[in-house]
Parts: structure tokens; C-alpha cells; sequence
């Protein structure tokens, strides 16, 4: 059965501007993806009082209503400042998986790094969500920019935007390799070289920068 996430792109040409936008890529992914983490430890440390150790027994040993109130105001937060971006940035795309699957690649820059931030203070006061969504979407927005500064194709774009995305994971995970096939084998439906050998760079030029 063919996947339905493939976009017929076949091999999108890697014309010789395509690798340095790739280096670049992975450098802006990594600084994104450590940033996003010291911001996300930075609000549990503040949400939960504590300074060292494992969140789940600072967790333990705060009271039940700071707890609750801690969800409380992630809710709260989350809530109003999400529809303040779909109202005011409504015209900007952070559908990360239309962009690469069906879409051209291009991602809103301004509205995917707010909501990537809302996200990691969102999940830092304990929301239950993954953490790699806010780097991913990040690695997904940086490869959209260098790619509309490159002047590179749709095909090659989203290639672009898919290997960022992967190299976000990559890098706040410490999974080069896991990086990599997210990008293959679940954003492009492909283990082909041309998809493989820039996933593997971006993702380990990310994992190293972080």
C-alpha cells in the first residue's frame, strides 16, 4: 500500500545552493531546539519550585493546589494566547505536516516561533504534550525561510522543511539517526538517498549545535 503522507515528488534536485541552505538549516534547528529547552526546564523550575533533581519528584512534593493551579493557568494562557495567533496571524501556515505533505513547504515564521514558545510554557506548567512539536515546527520554519531566500523549487522546499523537522526532534532528543528516519520514512514516504543524505546531515548538524 502506498503511504498517503508520499508527495510525488520523486527526487527533488539538489542543486549545489541546496547543501549550504542544509548546514544552515541544522545550525538555526540546534539553536532553536536548546533554546526551547532552557525555556521549557526554566518554567518547570518556576512552576514547581525547585532548582535540582527530577520533575516528577518536585512534582511529588508540591502541594495538590499548585498542581491544579498550575494547569489552571496553563490552561488559561494557553487558551488565550492561541487564539490571539489564529486571530491576529491568521494568514500565516504552522500546519507543519500540510506544508510538507500537501502544501508548498512555506511556514509562518513569526507565528510558528510564538506558538512554539506558548508550547514549551504551556507543557513546562504541566500540560500533558510532547515537547519535540514546538523544536519541530521550528526546524520546519527556519528550512521555509532559507529556502524562499535560497529560491528553491516547491519540491525542494519541502524537502527542505521536512528535513528540519526531523532535525528538530533530532536535536532535543540527542537522535541524529532517529532524526533522520522521521524524516525519511515519515515525512516523505522515502528511503531514497537524495532524501536520506540531507535528512542525515541536518539532523546531525542539529544534534551537535544543541
Amino acid at each position: 500500500m502506498e503511504q498517503p503522507n508520499v508527495t510525488g515528488d520523486g527526487d527533488a534536485a539538489l542543486r549545489p545552493i541546496f547543501w549550504p541552505m542544509v548546514v544552515l538549516t541544522g545550525v538555526a534547528t540546534g539553536l532553536f531546539g536548546a533554546f526551547l529547552m532552557v525555556m521549557l526546564f526554566g518554567v518547570q523550575h518556576i512552576a514547581f519550585s525547585y532548582h535540582s533533581g527530577e520533575l516528577q519528584t518536585a512534582v511529588e512534593h508540591v502541594s495538590k493546589v499548585r498542581r491544579v493551579l498550575s494547569l489552571l493557568i496553563a490552561g488559561v494562557f494557553g487558551g488565550v494566547a492561541w487564539y490571539s495567533l489564529r486571530r491576529y496571524l491568521k494568514n500565516e501556515k504552522t500546519e507543519f505536516d500540510d506544508a510538507v505533505w500537501r502544501g508548498d513547504g512555506r511556514l509562518g515564521f513569526r507565528r510558528s516561533f510564538l506558538t512554539s514558545v506558548i508550547s514549551e510554557v504551556v507543557i513546562g506548567m504541566g500540560a500533558s504534550m510532547g515537547r519535540e512539536a514546538a523544536p519541530k515546527l521550528m526546524g520546519g520554519a527556519s528550512a521555509s525561510i532559507l529556502a524562499t531566500w535560497a529560491h528553491l523549487t516547491p519540491a525542494q522546499r519541502r524537502l527542505r522543511v521536512a528535513c528540519g523537522g526531523g532535525a528538530g526532534l533530532a536535536a532535543v532528543y540527542n537522535v541524529p539517526l532517529g532524526g533522520a528516519f522521521f524524516t525519511a520514512e515519515i515525512l516523505c514516504g522515502s528511503l531514497a538517498l537524495p532524501v536520506i543524505l540531507p535528512a542525515v546531515a541536518c539532523s546531525a548538524i542539529a544534534t551537535i549545535t544543541a
